[in-house]
């Protein structure tokens, strides 16, 4: 009887454990620029491009008692094309003709994107950090600026596929409306 007892107790401790094991995601955001931006542009010819400098597609972990396989990822060929249309919107948006091959150039580059679960073994949790640089060139000047934004939050569960999505989203779009916010930047142009 007492052996049986203690099979079940482990039973119930393994049982514990595999429940606390986190699956991977792959994160798809959609970043949308703030709709509050100023109308500078006089339609003037912007070629905008996105470029991921990251060195990975893993933003981070989710956490838990087994993180190293509860990796989290941001795709690069999902990410770019997305950024780069919300980009070439808030140029259209800010009066500027974003047109490839213009003689001002504008790149924007993913330097980083960081999700940092709590040191909770239960991963509720969370924070995020993006990291934007852009490299404007005209004719005559250059400028570089380089932006961030980062978010923490709190989950009553382990976050889900759709929530992390949302969290990423968010960053996302503030950290590249704060490009376009950028009076440094705009008067550059």
């Amino acid at each position: 009887m007492l052996f049986c007892q203690r099979v079940f107790i482990c039973l119930i401790f393994l049982g514990s454990l595999a429940g606390c094991a986190l699956s991977p995601q792959e994160l798809k955001p959609n970043p949308i620029v703030g709709n509050s931006l100023s109308n500078v542009g006089h339609g003037q010819a912007v070629s905008v491009n996105v470029v991921d400098q990251r060195h990975s597609a893993i933003i981070g972990t989710r956490g838990g008692l087994y993180s190293s396989t509860s990796s989290i990822t941001v795709q690069s060929n999902d990410i770019v094309p997305k950024l780069q249309k919300q980009a070439e919107e808030a140029l259209s948006k800010m009066g500027y003709r974003p047109q490839s091959g213009s003689s001002t150039t504008l790149t924007i580059i993913i330097d980083s994107i960081v999700y940092t679960p709590s040191d909770s073994n239960f991963a509720n949790d969370a924070s995020v950090k993006a990291v934007l640089k852009a490299q404007l060139k005209t004719p005559s000047k250059t400028y570089n600026g380089k932006y961030s934004s980062t978010t923490s939050q709190g989950f009553t569960t382990a976050p889900s596929l759709e929530q992390n999505n949302a969290f990423v989203s968010d960053v996302l779009s503030n950290v590249l409306t704060n490009v376009f916010k950028d009076s440094n930047l705009s008067g550059s142009m």
